[in-house]
């Protein structure tokens, strides 16, 4: 299998993780995997691919192209299926009027029209957003498959009992989205307002350039493994994360927040969510919202869990397979 990857920073890029697990998944069952970043660079590759090879792109729309316009990924679908490949297609974004300036609502339609033509020339199409599945069933191709992301963070023995978590909060990620929920808790409050007094912060990631209020409690981690990581969600009772409407589902923080029976808090307002989507008030909380009853915090975390349960990396990986082969 021939992956196609934006960038490839494990550690650092949640894709990358993505790509890893997957990856680790096809060499055990006996086959060839080779990462290539960008479609230029997979061009010579296909030309020397053999014929039951499959062609995985991972399609991160603004991981390619500052606008999220993809049409070399569909010059590299047609180029691979002209070589008689077959072409899998995981996609990580769609387009989004629920972001800030950068996807402006002007670049949806051509967007829209970019995915459906990748989705149309692929062979198997997966997809991590529910609304994904109607805005790439339009494109007449294959039937897209959901598979939500999941944690990429290796799960350990974790007690789940939210009553003997201590007074800690996780925030990790990158620094773009980590700035975004420490402003999101300065507009409301701050943790003291938001959670109660003596709440600690661990931050985990690559620096960031926002000023946190001094007389916030945190120790940061910088950047760090995976085992180092988990601790730290093991230790914690609230993990923040950001995800607009529609998009909780494609957090792999999120789905770590859930596999370490932490209690998932989205910063940003949820507008609508669809059937197969996490439920705000089910399987996490609205920071604007937030319940300070534990027994609530408890049945956030139990939802938080079913959902990991239904979509674990076993059960993704196997469904994901048993697409292609």
């Amino acid at each position: 299998m021939l992956f196609v990857v934006p960038d490839y920073r494990p550690k650092e890029c949640g894709v990358s993780d993505h790509t890893d697990i997957i990856a680790t998944a096809i060499r055990n069952s006996g086959e060839t995997v080779r990462i290539i970043v960008g479609p230029d660079a997979a061009k010579s590759e296909i030309t020397n691919a053999g014929s039951n090879e499959v062609v995985f792109i991972q399609a991160v729309l603004y991981g390619y192209h500052r606008y999220g316009l993809i049409a070399p990924l569909i010059k590299l679908a047609i180029k691979a299926k002209n070589c008689g490949l077959r072409v899998a297609t995981f996609f990580h974004e769609l387009p989004s009027q629920f972001m800030p300036l950068r996807r402006s609502s002007v670049l949806v339609l051509p967007q829209n029209f970019l995915c459906q033509s990748l989705a149309k020339h692929s062979d198997f199409v997966f997809v991590n957003q529910a609304r994904g599945l109607q805005i790439l069933r339009d494109a007449g191709g294959r039937e897209p498959v959901y598979i939500p992301t999941w944690s990429n963070i290796k799960e350990a023995d974790v007690d789940f009992d939210i009553h003997l978590r201590p007074n800690q909060i996780v925030v990790f990620g990158t620094p773009v989205k980590r700035e975004r929920i420490y402003r999101k808790m300065l507009e409301l409050g701050g943790p003291d307002v938001l959670f109660g007094r003596g709440f600690i912060i661990t931050d985990i990631g690559n620096p960031f350039k926002f000023e946190v209020p001094s007389s916030w409690s945190i120790q940061r981690l910088g950047l760090v493994d995976g085992a180092v990581v988990g601790n730290a969600l093991t230790a914690a009772r609230f993990g923040l994360f950001t995800a607009p409407t529609g998009e909780t589902s494609k957090s792999s923080v999120f789905a770590s927040y859930c596999a370490y029976g932490v209690v998932p808090v989205n910063v940003e307002q949820q507008n609508f969510c669809f059937p197969q989507d996490p439920r705000p008030g089910l399987e996490f909380i609205e920071l604007s919202k937030m319940v300070m009853d534990v027994d609530s915090q408890q049945t956030i975390q139990n939802g938080a869990r079913a959902w990991h349960a239904r979509n674990s990396v076993p059960k993704s990986i196997k469904c994901l397979l048993a697409a292609i082969t």
